[in-house]
């Protein structure tokens, strides 16, 4: 038995032909993922994985597979695809378009204006 690292949950394995690997699937589609993949694998990321490490993740995949392959079993005929999980709509008040402040009232209390905008240091040298 081994704990996966995700959902904590207990992994039973069988051995198959000498190694340890999971179940096959229901359509004879075989689900392993065994140390030599991880290890591909690891090689196309450029990562150096240990063997321990192979071993765990071998492990941890080939139950998160035979986990989607329990989903892929379920029928689903006649369900509706869910595109989005959340059904909310625009939840934010309609825009309301009202008169603004004069511009001469807005800059009455600026320290330093140019017609009709706002004056301020240069901050970013040239």
């Amino acid at each position: 038995m081994t704990r996966c690292i995700i959902c904590r949950k207990m992994i039973k394995l069988r051995n198959v032909n000498g190694r340890n690997k999971t179940e096959i699937n229901k359509r004879g589609e075989n689900m392993i993922m065994d140390k030599d993949t991880v290890g591909r694998m690891a090689d196309i990321a450029h990562m150096y994985i240990s063997e321990e490490e192979k071993s765990r993740i071998s492990t941890e995949l080939s139950f998160l597979l035979e986990c989607f392959d329990k989903l892929n079993q379920v029928d689903t005929e006649g369900v509706i695809p869910t595109i989005h999980p959340i059904t909310d709509r625009n939840i934010l008040r309609e825009d309301v378009v009202w008169e603004s402040l004069p511009i001469e009232e807005v800059l009455k209390n600026s320290p330093d204006k140019d017609n009709r905008f706002f004056r301020v240091p240069r901050i970013i040298e040239e």
